[in-house]
């Protein structure tokens, strides 16, 4: 029987190989070439005039500012989203491998040195930092610009520490940064050994699923290969380069306090396109909601793990260090529907779904989907906004300082340009909701109405993306999708139990995510400095100390087994997610809960008019996404244009609901099922 399924196996996977070796062959790498070719041409030679309404109501200073604007800022600001759109178009044609050969790929990247050294010297122009506030918005941009300039006041928005940092700060921060990934590099922890960790636990959670090997066996198999786990890597790198990330910890503290702000969060928080509205201004906000989200959710998640562990007959004290997850797959809580989305279909399903949900054939020709793998190509996904929409003539009313944006068509538009990077390579939903998730990065993108960007937060970046992948929360519509290769559609009962068993997982997962952003932020939101509390020593502290109080049980993958002594917070070194830097995995949590609550306000919505509550065929989707988010939400703070269009506030009692519902759900429903089977034992008795 082990032979009849090894050899099973064998067959599938050749016959997968061949799939995707076809797919990859039948892929017109030249007229995609052609294509980037040809829009890097088109925008050497644009020409976007800027015309002005209502002048006449304008004073001579204000008309001589707006000139001044129109000859001198607005150019500079053409010019850097021609040099950004060609240096993206070529880094995409890179990373598909489209270059005919060796020669032409030099080429490239030479030209790319060359426009980033472009880049370079323009932003060092002084016209540059006026472009930048320009198109900031109305409060230091136009209008704001216009009222200084009408006045006589010349200067320009004051940002913090503008005095800066120091050359040597800035210099030693690069010197010790690169001593760290050159440390992860020759970590003796290698990229083999990672694998062959992966391939053993997964054989070994295969085994323990068909009760062929004890839990115990498990841990112990794993504990004898934890020194080839990533986990075994984030500890080796502590190790070495303990000094360097303590010292790059108190340079950052130094180099946001010489900003103005106390702690590299504050900084971070202001810096990186911040656009959060109140109540999510400031880290103790943020450190607040999710701590508030996470007390609310703590009861539920204990009480699902105790009945996990009580119906499975362990004792708590076994499955310690093993993880939720792991127990929830014993249990039976498992993906399934893979052989309903099949994965070469899954880019014709895509584009047929957006043109059911009232997307124009004229933004989803802009959209270039290149999902399988093939030689010399990128190996992970990603959404390029290589070129965004813009009107062949850009009007601008000097009274409201509104763009008047002509409706989206090829008549009065330049056509943008998206590319979706993407490696599918297996069936199921996961890769589906991959594809749908960077489809609704081009969407949005290709929507975006007004020419005054001003800084959007990374959650409003995130969250028309997340919401495309509720495609795979609506039943009716996977229903009407899901096909296998003899062309049937999945039982309603299967497809129920798949997406039953979705929400235990993600309402588990999510708050390990809430966990990781909580942690990020207290991370960096100490103030470090030489003779006090090291950043390493802080890191493992504050690690355990929110494992104590949050957390159940630590994700099952990998496990959280590692030699006595080791602490658990080390795992976290494995990336540069955490000590890097970037604080901003907050951003990414709540994009997924204003994603939810879109969501939801659609399927009302779309109920009410429709009589279905489903996304499938919906052909007002469209409208409802692009008035309500796409066409100016991102020049909103966070999350207001999820309140307004939703009509509910963005606040923890909102949040709570939708992660306990399916976990009290379980528990309930478990609890009569076992109820119900104890009563016919006695009856029968």
């Amino acid at each position: 029987m082990g032979r009849f399924f090894a050899l099973l196996f064998f067959i599938s996977q050749t016959w997968l190989f061949i799939l995707f070796a076809n797919t990859a062959d039948e892929y017109p790498v030249a007229q995609e070439r052609q294509k980037i070719l040809e829009i890097i041409e088109r925008l050497e030679n644009e020409k976007i005039p800027l015309h002005f309404l209502g002048m006449k109501n304008r004073t001579d200073q204000e008309k001589e500012f707006l000139r001044f604007y129109r000859e001198n800022i607005f150019p500079i600001e053409m010019t850097a989203r021609r040099q950004w759109g060609i240096y993206s178009l070529l880094q995409a044609a890179l990373d598909r491998a489209l270059y005919r050969d060796e020669d032409e790929k030099s080429k490239w990247l030479e030209r790319l040195k060359l426009i980033d050294s472009e880049m370079q010297t323009l932003k060092t122009s002084s016209l540059f930092n006026q472009a930048t506030y320009a198109w900031v918005g109305s409060e230091h941009g136009l209008r704001g610009e216009l009222s200084r300039r009408a006045t006589g006041q010349d200067q320009g928005p004051e940002r913090a520490g503008s005095f800066g940092p120091s050359p040597y700060m800035l210099k030693r921060l690069e010197e010790l940064e690169l001593k760290i990934n050159l440390a992860a590099n020759e970590s003796s922890v290698t990229s083999n050994d990672l694998q062959e960790y992966a391939n053993a636990y997964d054989e070994l959670k295969g085994q323990f699923l068909l009760d062929s090997i004890e839990l115990e066996d498990v841990k112990r198999e794993l504990l004898r290969l934890w020194p080839k786990s990533s986990h075994a890597k984030g500890h080796d790198l502590l190790e070495k380069a303990k000094p360097l990330f303590d010292e790059v910890a108190v340079l950052r503290t130094r180099l946001a306090q010489s900003k103005g702000f106390e702690t590299w969060a504050q900084f971070k928080l202001f810096s990186s396109r911040g656009g959060y509205a109140e109540g999510l201004k400031t880290v103790s906000d943020h450190v607040g909601f999710m701590r508030e989200v996470l007390d609310e959710t703590l009861g539920p998640a204990k009480k699902f793990h105790q009945h996990l562990v009580d119906s499975l007959g362990y004792d708590p004290k076994e499955v310690r260090g093993v993880g939720t997850e792991l127990l929830m797959a014993k249990k039976g809580i498992q993906p399934g529907l893979a052989n309903y989305f099949l994965a070469e279909n899954a880019n014709e399903i895509w584009r047929e779904t957006m043109k059911e949900s009232g997307f124009q054939d004229f933004v989803l020709d802009q959209i270039y989907l290149d999902s399988f793998p093939r030689k010399n190509k990128y190996t992970h996904a990603y959404m390029q906004s290589a070129v965004r929409n813009i009107p062949k003539a850009i009007v601008l009313d000097t009274e409201t300082f509104d763009f008047k944006n002509p409706p989206l068509n090829g008549k009065n538009y330049f056509p943008g340009a998206f590319f979706i990077v993407q490696n599918i390579m297996s069936d199921g939903c996961c890769d589906y909701r991959t594809v749908f998730h960077e489809g609704g990065h081009a969407l949005d993108y290709a929507h975006r109405g007004s020419m005054l960007e001003g800084r959007n937060s990374y959650a409003y970046t995130e969250t028309s993306s997340m919401m495309m992948e509720r495609f795979f929360e609506d039943a009716d519509y996977m229903m009407k999708k899901g096909r296998d290769r003899k062309g049937r559609s999945p039982k309603r009962e299967a497809v129920i139990r798949f997406l039953e068993n979705e929400a235990l997982k993600k309402s588990y997962r999510t708050r390990g995510q809430i966990f990781l952003a909580l942690f990020d932020l207290l991370i960096w939101d100490e103030p470090y400095f030489e003779g006090g509390p090291s950043f390493t020593d802080r890191f493992l502290q504050i690690h355990d100390d929110l494992q104590k109080k949050y957390m159940i049980m630590a994700p099952s993958l990998p496990p959280a087994l590692a030699p006595d002594g080791v602490r658990g917070g080390s795992r976290f070194f494995f990336t540069n997610h955490f000590y890097g830097g970037s604080v901003r995995y907050y951003g990414y949590i709540y994009a997924d809960m204003a994603a939810q609550m879109t969501a939801n306000y659609l399927w009302d919505t779309l109920e009410k008019r429709s009589g279905r509550r489903t996304f499938y065929r919906q052909p007002d989707l469209a409208r409802l996404l692009i008035r309500g988010q796409y066409r100016d939400g991102f020049t909103l703070p966070f999350p207001t244009a999820t309140e307004r269009l939703t009509g509910k506030k963005f606040v923890a009692q909102n949040i709570t609901p939708a992660i306990n519902r399916p976990l009290d759900d379980f528990v309930k429903a478990e609890s009569q099922r076992t109820a119900s089977s104890c009563a016919r034992l006695l009856r029968k008795e």
